[in-house]
């Protein structure tokens, strides 16, 4: 009898731990780039926290994204530039600081998003990102529209 008690104790805390992981993991939801950085990808969004009050999702998130290009890049930024009016956000720039070529980071700092989810029309959501970076002493800035899903 004491050995069920414990396996069943070891299975609530094997699926305790794996639901955990399982939200605290990658954001569900595809991210697609229609217009494209041409020297950085976005690869996807990693949920570090997500939180429900009333109707509004708020989660926040750490980026992936990966250098493209042949060229190293330096002073990497990525800021949220754009969104709906029902969404917000706090502590927009996310620093990268340097990828060398082909290189894939998950950057260190957090974006927190608010999207109010009575007033969210369809399963997608439009943010627009701007990238800064210098590449062989040039400072470059780009904008890309990212687009994904929320479940």
């Amino acid at each position: 009898m004491m050995k069920m008690r414990r396996w069943g104790l070891f299975l609530a805390l094997a699926l305790s731990f794996s639901l955990v992981m399982l939200n605290s993991s990658v954001l569900a939801g595809n991210i697609s780039e229609p217009y494209p950085v041409q020297f950085l990808s976005f690869i996807q969004y990693h949920v570090v926290e997500t939180n429900w009050d009333g109707d509004i999702y708020t989660r926040t998130i750490r980026l992936e994204v990966q250098n493209t290009s042949d060229q190293a890049l330096s002073n990497v930024t990525v800021t949220i530039d754009g969104y709906p009016e029902h969404v917000t956000s706090s502590d927009n720039d996310i620093l990268l600081r340097d990828m060398g070529p082909g290189a894939t980071v998950i950057g260190n700092d957090v974006v927190e998003i608010s999207v109010d989810m009575s007033r969210q029309n369809g399963s997608d959501l439009k943010l627009i990102w701007r990238v800064e970076c210098d590449i062989d002493g040039e400072r470059i800035m780009d904008e890309t529209s990212v687009v994904e899903t929320l479940e």
